[in-house]
């Protein structure tokens, strides 16, 4: 008899308690068998359930237990749009979503991937595995990228810069006398940001990729020019804030000597470890044939990195988004750069291509020390 049965013949027995030509033995004897009996379900239930629990805590019998994954509990815990794009749910939806739209089919979503969907509102970003990808490789290609440290602070910063220590600097005092103090000449600088485009275009073939071969090409694209843009820029920032007397001219018109590049070197000061930028070209046609001290190469590469060497003691670096005839020396220390927010896409459709995906970066760039950098310009060979 099931649990409820019990119950029901309970209910009938003391109904028939109440006539008086009752078998009160018979039913004395079935309301004590009745009772063990129901006894019994509830103990088998407690055991049942206890073992439940046992092997529900156990994470040695996984033939029984069927764990989630990771990425899942991930996907559960995740309530901002910031933490979901960190999820391999949403890394999928985003493909899977796109790819349909470019091909005109219908998007097949797991649960967990409209889940990580709905919580980023529909705003495309970029999974935060692939925005890591982009940056990683944005640096390996350009060296200035590298050597700089990124703030991703949202928003217009203004932050102080040291223009000169008028008096009392670090000194020596006698024993028992106090420092005169230290008197610092400072101007507030805004790190104003500017935004970064790249349009992508999606065909339909390009909706045949797998998810992969789609990720590796974003990628690929949003990393080359919108990373070579990024650098145009930083130098470009670089130029505009440095001292008018850091910008330097070759002595002779399209031929560097030794005496420019210490020049150069001179003029320029700050904290840390110096770099020193130019292109392949200017490198080839004018840094690489200097002769130093000796009879030795000014310009000793590196024989494990091809854009890397040395010129003339200071670390070089082939920055490919130099203009051509132009050598920077910087002290990455001494520049605030900030890269709020990661790159965004957004997403349109149009007549000629399915889909249009436009990657957004925004940048900030300002010298705290304006004597931190200096340009020398090779300029046009004499006699061109």
């Amino acid at each position: 008899m099931t649990l409820k049965e019990i119950e029901e013949r309970l209910a009938q027995i003391k109904t028939e308690l109440e006539s008086p030509d009752c078998d009160i033995d018979a039913l004395s004897t079935e309301v004590k068998n009745l009772k063990e009996e129901r006894q019994k379900i509830l103990d088998d239930e407690e055991k049942r359930q206890a073992l439940l629990d046992d092997v529900a805590n156990s994470v040695t019998v996984e033939e029984v237990v069927t764990m989630p994954k990771e990425e899942t509990r991930q996907a559960d815990i995740a309530t901002t749009p910031e933490e979901m794009i960190k999820t391999e749910a949403y890394e999928r939806a985003f493909a899977k979503t796109i790819i349909a739209k470019a091909s005109e089919t219908k998007v097949d979503l797991t649960e967990d991937e409209k889940r990580a969907l709905n919580t980023t509102n529909g705003t495309a970003l970029i999974p935060h595995v692939w925005l890591t990808e982009i940056y990683d490789q944005i640096r390996e290609q350009h060296p200035i990228l590298q050597d700089l440290t990124w703030q991703q602070i949202n928003g217009i910063v203004e932050i102080p810069r040291r223009l000169a220590i008028t008096s009392g600097d670090a000194a020596v005092m006698e024993e028992g006398t106090c420092h005169a103090g230290e008197e610092n000449e400072f101007d507030s600088i805004q790190v104003d940001l500017i935004e970064i485009q790249k349009m992508l275009e999606i065909t339909a073939k390009m909706g045949q990729l797998l998810p992969d071969a789609f990720k590796a090409w974003l990628v690929a694209e949003v990393r080359d020019r919108i990373g070579a843009k990024m650098a145009e820029e930083v130098i470009k920032a670089i130029k505009k804030d440095m001292l008018a007397d850091n910008k330097l001219n070759a002595t002779t018109a399209g031929t560097v000597d030794i005496k420019d590049i210490l020049a150069l070197y001179g003029a320029a000061d700050g904290n840390g470890a110096a770099r020193v930028y130019a292109n392949r070209k200017t490198l080839y046609t004018s840094l690489f044939t200097i002769e130093g001290a000796q009879g030795r190469d000014a310009f000793i590469p590196n024989a494990n990195d091809s854009i890397k060497g040395n010129l003339l003691g200071e670390a070089f670096r082939q920055e490919d988004a130099m203009a051509d005839g132009e050598v920077l020396i910087l002290f990455p220390d001494e520049v605030f750069f900030n890269v709020p927010a990661g790159i965004r896409v957004k997403q349109m459709e149009d007549e000629c291509f399915k889909i249009k995906i436009s990657g957004i970066a925004f940048m900030g760039l300002r010298l705290k020390y304006r004597k931190a950098a200096a340009l020398l310009t090779v300029g046009e060979t004499a006699g061109a």
